[in-house]
């Protein structure tokens, strides 16, 4: 489990903070695009207080009733990759 956080500017940037288990945040950050109902921000910056710092491909991010949703994929250390879905519930 995460807390998020979600920041939209009019300037065409999303924001979208959490909370990592074992302790500290992340956040990826970008211009966003939209396609219908879907949101994606391409090469975000995707960065945390554990000393990630790279680039992540959002996408699937849409808004609902309930929260948000999405998904990411990312290249972390030594050639790995990252892949992570959220689903949000609004408090």
């Amino acid at each position: 489990f995460a807390d998020f956080a979600v920041t939209q500017t009019t300037n065409g940037l999303l924001q979208i903070d959490f909370a990592v288990q074992g302790g500290g945040t992340c956040s990826m950050s970008g211009a966003y695009l939209q396609e219908g109902q879907l949101f994606r921000i391409p090469n975000a910056a995707y960065t945390c207080t554990n000393g990630l710092s790279t680039t992540a491909n959002v996408t699937h991010i849409k808004s609902t009733m309930q929260g948000f949703e999405g998904q990411w994929v990312a290249a972390v250390n030594l050639g790995c990759v990252e892949e992570g879905y959220w689903s949000a519930v609004l408090k």
